[in-house]
Protein backbone atom coordinates (compact mmCIF):
# COMPACT_ATOMS: atom_id res chain seq x y z
CA UNK A 1 0.00 0.00 0.00
CA UNK A 2 1.43 3.35 -0.98
CA UNK A 3 1.90 6.19 1.47
CA UNK A 4 -0.96 8.08 -0.20
CA UNK A 5 -3.31 5.07 0.06
CA UNK A 6 -2.33 4.57 3.69
CA UNK A 7 -3.06 8.23 4.47
CA UNK A 8 -6.43 8.07 2.67
CA UNK A 9 -7.36 4.91 4.56
CA UNK A 10 -6.38 6.56 7.86
CA UNK A 11 -8.40 9.70 6.98
CA UNK A 12 -11.44 7.58 6.08
CA UNK A 13 -11.27 5.69 9.40
CA UNK A 14 -10.90 8.95 11.31
CA UNK A 15 -13.93 10.39 9.50
CA UNK A 16 -16.00 7.28 10.29
CA UNK A 17 -14.96 7.49 13.93
CA UNK A 18 -15.95 11.15 14.13
CA UNK A 19 -19.30 10.40 12.48
CA UNK A 20 -19.90 7.65 15.08
CA UNK A 21 -19.11 10.11 17.90
CA UNK A 22 -21.51 12.69 16.44
CA UNK A 23 -24.29 10.08 16.22
CA UNK A 24 -23.61 8.85 19.75
CA UNK A 25 -23.74 12.41 21.09
CA UNK A 26 -27.18 12.91 19.54
CA UNK A 27 -28.48 9.47 20.61
CA UNK A 28 -27.42 10.02 24.22
CA UNK A 29 -29.15 13.40 24.40
CA UNK A 30 -32.35 12.12 22.81
CA UNK A 31 -32.40 8.99 24.97
CA UNK A 32 -32.08 11.20 28.05
CA UNK A 33 -35.03 13.29 26.81
CA UNK A 34 -33.00 16.51 26.71
CA UNK A 35 -33.15 19.36 24.26
CA UNK A 36 -29.93 20.75 22.83
CA UNK A 37 -30.47 23.84 24.98
CA UNK A 38 -30.84 21.76 28.18
CA UNK A 39 -27.72 19.76 27.42
CA UNK A 40 -25.82 22.93 26.58
CA UNK A 41 -26.71 24.40 29.97
CA UNK A 42 -25.45 21.26 31.73
CA UNK A 43 -22.06 21.27 29.99
CA UNK A 44 -21.56 24.99 29.57
CA UNK A 45 -22.15 25.35 25.82
CA UNK A 46 -24.88 27.05 23.84
CA UNK A 47 -27.41 25.00 21.87
CA UNK A 48 -25.83 26.00 18.54
CA UNK A 49 -22.55 24.35 19.58
CA UNK A 50 -24.41 21.20 20.62
CA UNK A 51 -26.13 21.15 17.23
CA UNK A 52 -22.81 21.65 15.45
CA UNK A 53 -21.24 18.70 17.32
CA UNK A 54 -24.23 16.44 16.69
CA UNK A 55 -24.34 17.32 12.99
CA UNK A 56 -20.61 16.84 12.48
CA UNK A 57 -19.76 20.49 11.84
CA UNK A 58 -17.37 20.59 14.83
CA UNK A 59 -15.05 17.92 16.13
CA UNK A 60 -15.42 17.57 19.91
CA UNK A 61 -12.24 18.08 21.88
CA UNK A 62 -11.25 16.18 25.00
CA UNK A 63 -12.94 18.69 27.33
CA UNK A 64 -16.29 18.36 25.52
CA UNK A 65 -16.04 14.57 25.48
CA UNK A 66 -15.33 14.52 29.22
CA UNK A 67 -18.32 16.80 29.90
CA UNK A 68 -20.60 14.53 27.85
CA UNK A 69 -19.31 11.49 29.73
CA UNK A 70 -19.95 13.17 33.08
CA UNK A 71 -23.52 14.13 32.15
CA UNK A 72 -24.44 10.71 30.72
CA UNK A 73 -22.37 8.60 33.17
CA UNK A 74 -20.45 6.79 30.44
CA UNK A 75 -16.78 6.29 29.60
CA UNK A 76 -15.05 8.08 26.73
CA UNK A 77 -14.67 4.67 25.06
CA UNK A 78 -18.45 4.25 25.08
CA UNK A 79 -18.98 7.71 23.59
CA UNK A 80 -16.35 7.01 20.94
CA UNK A 81 -18.08 3.74 20.09
CA UNK A 82 -15.45 1.37 21.46
CA UNK A 83 -16.24 -1.46 23.81
CA UNK A 84 -14.58 -4.51 25.28
CA UNK A 85 -15.64 -8.13 25.31
CA UNK A 86 -16.24 -7.85 29.06
CA UNK A 87 -18.89 -5.20 28.38
CA UNK A 88 -20.48 -7.46 25.75
CA UNK A 89 -20.55 -10.37 28.20
CA UNK A 90 -23.66 -9.02 29.91
CA UNK A 91 -25.58 -9.75 26.69
CA UNK A 92 -24.58 -13.43 26.48
CA UNK A 93 -26.92 -16.10 27.76
CA UNK A 94 -25.87 -18.52 30.46
CA UNK A 95 -26.25 -22.25 29.76
CA UNK A 96 -29.36 -22.29 31.99
CA UNK A 97 -30.86 -19.38 30.05
CA UNK A 98 -30.17 -21.12 26.74
CA UNK A 99 -31.89 -24.27 28.05
CA UNK A 100 -34.90 -22.20 29.16
CA UNK A 101 -35.21 -20.57 25.74
CA UNK A 102 -34.99 -23.92 23.97
CA UNK A 103 -37.57 -25.46 26.33
CA UNK A 104 -39.86 -22.46 25.80
CA UNK A 105 -39.70 -22.89 22.02
CA UNK A 106 -40.71 -26.56 22.30
CA UNK A 107 -43.87 -25.74 24.26
CA UNK A 108 -47.32 -25.37 22.69
CA UNK A 109 -48.49 -21.86 21.91
CA UNK A 110 -50.90 -21.65 24.86
CA UNK A 111 -48.05 -22.46 27.28
CA UNK A 112 -45.80 -19.87 25.61
CA UNK A 113 -48.56 -17.27 26.02
CA UNK A 114 -48.84 -18.04 29.74
CA UNK A 115 -45.08 -17.75 30.19
CA UNK A 116 -45.01 -14.47 28.26
CA UNK A 117 -47.84 -13.10 30.39
CA UNK A 118 -46.04 -14.11 33.56
CA UNK A 119 -42.77 -12.54 32.39
CA UNK A 120 -44.36 -9.32 31.15
CA UNK A 121 -46.81 -8.76 33.99
CA UNK A 122 -45.02 -10.49 36.84
CA UNK A 123 -46.53 -9.74 40.23
CA UNK A 124 -49.80 -8.45 38.76
CA UNK A 125 -50.28 -11.78 37.04
CA UNK A 126 -49.33 -13.75 40.13
CA UNK A 127 -51.47 -11.65 42.45
CA UNK A 128 -54.55 -12.60 40.48
CA UNK A 129 -54.94 -16.10 41.92
CA UNK A 130 -58.36 -16.46 40.35
CA UNK A 131 -56.96 -15.74 36.89
CA UNK A 132 -54.26 -18.32 37.44
CA UNK A 133 -56.78 -20.90 38.60
CA UNK A 134 -58.95 -20.19 35.55
CA UNK A 135 -55.95 -20.46 33.24
CA UNK A 136 -55.00 -23.78 34.78
CA UNK A 137 -58.57 -25.02 34.40
CA UNK A 138 -58.55 -23.89 30.77
CA UNK A 139 -55.35 -25.84 30.14
CA UNK A 140 -56.77 -28.96 31.79
CA UNK A 141 -60.04 -28.63 29.84
CA UNK A 142 -58.11 -28.21 26.63
CA UNK A 143 -56.12 -31.36 27.38
CA UNK A 144 -59.37 -33.25 28.05
CA UNK A 145 -60.88 -31.94 24.81
CA UNK A 146 -57.84 -33.07 22.85
CA UNK A 147 -57.97 -36.51 24.50
CA UNK A 148 -61.71 -36.82 23.76
CA UNK A 149 -61.10 -35.79 20.15
CA UNK A 150 -58.39 -38.45 19.77
CA UNK A 151 -60.65 -41.10 21.31
CA UNK A 152 -63.50 -40.12 18.98
CA UNK A 153 -61.19 -40.35 15.98
CA UNK A 154 -60.07 -43.83 17.10
CA UNK A 155 -63.69 -44.85 17.68
CA UNK A 156 -64.66 -43.60 14.19
CA UNK A 157 -61.79 -45.58 12.66
CA UNK A 158 -62.86 -48.71 14.56
CA UNK A 159 -66.48 -48.27 13.44
CA UNK A 160 -65.32 -47.86 9.86
CA UNK A 161 -63.10 -50.96 10.10
CA UNK A 162 -65.85 -53.07 11.67
CA UNK A 163 -68.29 -51.94 8.97
CA UNK A 164 -65.80 -52.92 6.28
CA UNK A 165 -65.16 -56.32 7.89
CA UNK A 166 -68.91 -57.06 8.08
CA UNK A 167 -69.26 -56.29 4.35
CA UNK A 168 -66.48 -58.67 3.41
Amino acid sequence: MSSKDHRQNHDRKQEESLHRVNLNMRKLRIKAGMTQRELGEKIGLDHRSISAYENGHYEPGASVIIKYCDVFHITPDELLGYHTHEEDARYFLTPDEINMVMAFRRRPEYVQMSVKTLCLHGYRFLSEEEDIRQDMEWVENRKRQMKIQKNMEKWAQNVKKSGESQKG
